[in-house]
């Protein structure tokens, strides 16, 4: 028990105090500290009432059982609200998740046919493409002819 030092709260008898960051007297540079102010950012480890860690004290019976609930609280709360949030998804599907899978499937399979439509499509795409790259050459062409023509016209009425 005493070994676990760096763990020591001051839970019983209510006398604990919620901290968000690690007392003052944890040194930064301490193999323990990131492991002191994670737990006290969750709430899973509390200082005493003066503010203080103690680190090097040994730990209590009484703090153990009082870290244990804590971290055991915290857990159980986290998978409560996965638990909630789960449920909730399942209430929104439409049906049994049989029937879900169903849905999807068929949503899938029209899917598929709609892609295998554009694909048979792609012929037909590709021709007019070719068909109105042709056009364009012709309309250049044209356009060619008639600003001669203008030429012309303008050379024999001056």
């Amino acid at each position: 028990m005493k070994s676990l030092t760096a763990f020591a709260l001051a839970l019983a008898a209510g006398s604990a105090v919620a901290q968000s960051a690690p007392p003052s007297d944890v040194p930064r540079d301490h193999w323990a500290f990131p492991a002191v102010e994670n737990l006290y950012r969750l709430g899973i480890l509390k200082g005493y009432p003066d503010g203080s860690f103690k680190g090097s004290r040994p730990v209590s019976r009484f703090e153990l059982a009082g870290t244990i609930n804590a971290l055991f609280t915290d857990a159980r709360n986290q998978s409560d609200g996965v638990l909630r949030q789960l449920e909730s998804e399942r209430q929104s599907m439409t049906g049994s998740p049989v029937a879900e899978l169903a849905r999807l499937r068929r949503e899938l399979d029209a899917l598929r046919a709609d892609v295998t439509g554009l694909n048979n499509l792609r012929p037909e795409v590709d021709s007019l493409s070719r068909d109105f790259g042709n056009l364009s050459d012709q309309l250049r062409r044209l356009r060619g002819d008639l600003e001669g023509m203008r030429g012309t016209l303008n050379r024999t009425k001056g």
